[in-house]
């Protein structure tokens, strides 16, 4: 089982939006499967639970309460 908490705050912690996802993770006594193999698919499996991650925390909100642009340089 892979888990995983999101959370995005706002700066000044007034708004929050979370989730928590789960997925099982490939069985390692799959007949012929190498631990690479296993490892590859578990690899898989946590880049798909991210992805699901962020498309939940936008769905919610979660770009209205953050500056996705605030990492990029400004000149003031």
């Amino acid at each position: 089982m892979l888990a995983l908490r999101a959370v995005v705050t706002s700066l000044d912690g007034g708004q929050e939006v979370g989730c928590e996802l789960s997925t099982e993770l490939p069985e390692a006594a799959v007949s012929l499967e190498t631990p690479g193999d296993v490892a590859v698919e578990a690899v898989r499996a946590a880049e798909a639970l991210g992805v699901r991650a962020a498309e939940v925390l936008l769905e919610d909100g979660a770009a209205e309460i953050v500056d996705l642009h605030a990492n990029k340089p400004r000149r003031d």
